[in-house]
């Protein structure tokens, strides 16, 4: 009976996955599973850091030796090289929107069929592709991308936008470069580098849009530190010269960015107190096309602004009220109201 049993057990074993059996071939399966979800997990997480256009989390999604090609065009090969490549698009867009069709994903391959939709000068344009993502098992990073877009479609839809930016006059291109300084936001910083730039400071060279990109992201780097340095006590604990420099760089920072060193785009409304002394603000708002909300005297412009409140633009306590509503406003907004107020508006 025991040579019949295990004869038995040795025939279900051998129909079995060539004799791996049922437990075997289940585990094979969950682990197969498990490295599906990881892998749609990690293409999408990529498609979520190109949408949020933040090249810090575009990298932190590419493999350190990522390709990506667009058919039929040779390969980029280098994460470095492939940001040089996103950049171009992902800085001179507004706003970029991935939307997936449909996808299959098995293992650590996925195909995608997309909608790629980018905003360029106050424009939407949107083109069709089919990409082949392959992801690195060890970091759950992509690392290679194949992409096959209708050229044709995308010449007639994007490049004249492209172009639109290479065209223009040398001296449109410093002056739009100047007033992202001004507005200290990185990505419209390097937006007018090309992919092979190189800017030259007095201690470093920096080759590549990636490259010349981070630059302009550690300025604000560089004011967070000297705040964490000044709120620890290091800088007291450093020599007297060298603290007196640390401290010059921190205000000379703060006075330029402390409003803007959390800011990680341009931001959907400005609000203005006093038009007449800020037109340096009204200009660039207006040119990047941003709603404002302007506080109104008697000698101010209501038709430079979308949204007009008329007052007293230099009483401090007219200005506190309007200020102190508007905020409520938003947080109202953002929380759903759950701030405990009636219908009526009253605290």
């Amino acid at each position: 009976m025991r040579a019949d049993l295990l004869g038995s057990m040795e025939t279900r074993r051998g129909k079995n996955c060539g004799g791996l059996g049922i437990v075997g071939r289940l585990s094979l399966d969950s682990d197969l599973a498990m490295q599906t979800s990881k892998t749609r997990k990690a293409i999408e997480g990529l498609f979520q850091a190109i949408e949020s256009r933040d090249i810090r989390r575009v990298a932190a999604a590419l493999h350190p030796d990522a390709r990506w090609q667009n058919i039929p065009h040779s390969p980029v090969v280098g994460r470095g090289a492939v940001l040089d490549f996103l950049g171009g698009i992902l800085c001179r867009s507004q706003r970029v929107q991935w939307d997936v069709l449909s996808a299959a994903v098995k293992g650590n391959t996925g195909w995608y069929e997309r909608i790629d939709r980018f905003w360029l000068a106050n424009r939407e344009y949107a083109v069709a592709c089919n990409g082949i993502f392959t992801v690195d098992t060890e970091t759950q990073t992509v690392s290679s991308v194949r992409d096959y877009v209708d050229l044709g479609e995308w010449r007639d839809r994007v490049s004249p936008a492209m172009n639109f930016f290479q065209s223009q006059p040398a001296w449109a291109v410093v002056q739009r470069h100047l007033s992202a300084v001004e507005q200290r936001e990185p990505l419209a910083m390097a937006a007018d580098y090309g992919m092979h730039a190189v800017l030259e400071r007095p201690k470093t060279r920096y080759k590549g849009w990636c490259e010349v990109a981070n630059y302009f992201d550690s300025i604000l780097d560089r004011l967070k530190d000297l705040e964490r340095m000044e709120s620890s006590g290091a800088i007291a604990m450093r020599p007297k010269k060298e603290g007196a420099v640390l401290r010059r760089e921190l205000e000379r920072l703060q006075k330029y960015l402390g409003g803007l060193k959390n800011m990680r785009r341009i931001p959907d409304v400005v609000v203005l107190v006093d038009q007449r002394r800020e037109t340096n603000a009204v200009l660039e708002a207006r040119k990047l096309d941003i709603s404002l909300v302007s506080m109104l005297d008697t000698n101010c412009d209501p038709d430079l602004c979308e949204v007009p409140i008329p007052c007293n633009d230099d009483a401090v306590r007219s200005i506190q009220l309007v200020l102190s509503r508007l905020a409520d406003a938003i947080n109202e907004g953002r929380h759903g109201g759950q701030d405990g107020r009636g219908d009526d508006g009253q605290g």
